[in-house]
């Protein structure tokens, strides 16, 4: 998914267990985007460092980017972050609850927005390559395509607003 989508995801995480005036409320949203704050970052220094443009939407050249970038060092930080490990290591380190299941939700939407082919989940990082996840992407979708993005998240979050407030 994008960043949209996953801070949207992670509003709604922490409208269900926290309230907005305590502080967790924000932590819930940043665990909610954490894999992609730090994995994002070293993505676009590796398409940087081929000789690519950065972009800002998602397209083709992003998707084919997998391709030439997977077995890339800079793509470390990213596989791990999208492992079951990292929230293993939130276990360990005590965090709560409530940050693990944000961060999980992250991982759970990827898996089901990512291509096997492509840009797969890597679940069992660095013990096991395999890419888990869909035929497609989910930024193939003809109706998500450069700007669309936009609009389909400011509908999203125009329903989520809508519910909370109606919650």
């Amino acid at each position: 998914m994008d960043l949209g989508t996953h801070l949207l995801s992670g509003i709604i995480v922490a409208h269900i267990y926290s309230n907005f005036a305590s502080p967790m409320w924000f932590l819930i949203i940043f665990f909610s985007l954490l894999p992609d704050l730090i994995g994002e970052f070293f993505y676009l220094l590796a398409r940087k460092m081929h000789g690519k443009k950065i972009k800002l939407f998602y397209d083709e050249e992003v998707t084919n980017s997998s391709s030439y970038l997977g077995n890339s060092i800079y793509l470390y930080p990213y596989n791990f972050l999208h492992s079951l490990f990292m929230p293993l290591l939130l276990y360990i380190f005590l965090l709560p609850l409530e940050l693990i299941i944000a961060y999980s939700t992250h991982l759970i939407l990827d898996i089901f927005s990512h291509s096997k082919k492509s840009w797969g989940i890597m679940i069992f990082w660095p013990f096991y390559k395999k890419r888990f996840g869909n035929n497609k992407n989910w930024w193939e979708w003809k109706i998500l395509k450069g700007k669309n993005i936009f609009y389909f998240n400011l509908v999203n979050y125009s329903i989520v607003s809508l519910l909370i407030v109606l919650y």
